[in-house]
This record gives structure tokens, C-alpha cells and sequence, in this order.
């Protein structure tokens, strides 16, 4: 078996999660000017909202992802308040974007620091992989973790969501690597494990807490 040089975390949803989740701070920040929408109404937008926009991806100079974040959660949200503002711009979007640039919009999975301690003791490099944009990087500084992260693999500036399969095989050409000397951890059964595994690479779901290092190392 190969040896392991490399582990890909997921971000939202394995190591960082929403809190309040995101179906109540949008529902409060339309109520804040007077849209009238619950959270549960927003659970089932946010859904239609992600069918039916293009992906979180950009194929430009990686130096425009930030501007291109932008736009792409611009569509996105008004795809969501879309029948609640008659084709108005949705007036909160700023307000929202900034919201969840700061860490107290998240809660770190307590697990996190030990296991990339642990991780990084071994000698193996540590990588994100997301489809959420360079937001990412600031939380990780915040949440003092970014010293132990090597690099950040983002959907809005490699030019491929991970729903695509060459997301994964530009990330192990990047890290010149064969796919068996990496792991993906994750919690989407399909983005974090289906896909990465069309391309080669070992995998680890997470269903409800980030597994212990030895679990990940010999799963």
C-alpha cells in the first residue's frame, strides 16, 4: 500500500459548521427587512437555489476568484429570495457575504487542532478542498488552524467544482502526487467520496465526527 503523503479535508459541513445554520440567518436577515420567510421555506430554496445556478467554479486568472465569489453568491442568494422580492435585487446581499467571512457565523469542530497536530507530527501535509471561496482562508487564520494547513484547493479558483471529477485529478497533479498517496475526507457522499474515488483517490466519510488518525490511516 501506498504511503500516505497528503490528506484533503472538506471544509463546511466537516471541519467548520454553520451556527445558527444557514436557513435561519437568512430567514433573519429577510425578516430584518421585512421578508416575510421562515427557515423552513428557505431549507427547500437554498436546494432549488444550487440545482439550478451554474457551479461554484471559475476558469478565469486565479487572482479574479474573490471578485468571482462574489458575483456567483450573488445569484445564488437572489436565486433563493427570488419569490419574495419581485425581481428586486435582494437588498441585504452585502451584509450576508460579510456575515459569513466572520468566525462567529461558525463553530470549529473541537476535534479539529488535535488531529491536525497529530497529523502534521506524522509528516503529512494537510489540504482543503472546497467549494466555498477565499473566505475560507481568514477563517482558518482566525481559527488558528492555517499554520497547519499546506494548501488551499478552492472550486472559485481552480476552475472545477468537486462534484467533477477533475477537480480531484487537478489537486493530485498540483501536489504531484498518485492518487493512492492521498486521502479525502469529507461529509457529502458524492462530492467527497464518489468522485474523489472516480479518480483513485482513498476516502473517509464523515457522518458525525471527524474520525481519529489511526482510523483515517489505516481505513
Amino acid at each position: 500500500m501506498a504511503i500516505i503523503q497528503v490528506i484533503s479535508f472538506d471544509a463546511v459541513g466537516t471541519l467548520i459548521h454553520p451556527d445558527p445554520p444557514v436557513e435561519v440567518v437568512y430567514a433573519q436577515f429577510a425578516n430584518q427587512f421585512g421578508i416575510r420567510v421562515t427557515p423552513d421555506e428557505i431549507r427547500q430554496r437554498l436546494k432549488m437555489a444550487a440545482r439550478s445556478g451554474p457551479p461554484p467554479a471559475h476558469r478565469g486568472h486565479p487572482g479574479e476568484g474573490r471578485k468571482y465569489a462574489y458575483q456567483w453568491w450573488r445569484g445564488f442568494v437572489q436565486r433563493v429570495f427570488q419569490p419574495y422580492i419581485n425581481g428586486r435585487r435582494v437588498p441585504f446581499f452585502d451584509e450576508l457575504f460579510r456575515y459569513f467571512e466572520s468566525p462567529s457565523a461558525w463553530q470549529l469542530d473541537p476535534a479539529v487542532p488535535r488531529l491536525f497536530n497529530t497529523l502534521s507530527n506524522r509528516g503529512i501535509k494537510i489540504v482543503l478542498a472546497s467549494n466555498f471561496d477565499d473566505r475560507l482562508r481568514s477563517l482558518a487564520r482566525a481559527f488558528a488552524i492555517d499554520t497547519w494547513i499546506d494548501r488551499y484547493f478552492l472550486s472559485m479558483e481552480l476552475g472545477y467544482p468537486k462534484s467533477s471529477p477533475e477537480f480531484y485529478q487537478k489537486m493530485i497533479d498540483e501536489l504531484g502526487l498518485h492518487a493512492k498517496e492521498l486521502i479525502h475526507i469529507g461529509d457529502h457522499p458524492i462530492e467527497d467520496v464518489q468522485i474523489p474515488h472516480r479518480v483513485g483517490i482513498r476516502t473517509h466519510l464523515v457522518q458525525h465526527h471527524l474520525p481519529a488518525p489511526q482510523i483515517i490511516l489505516n481505513g
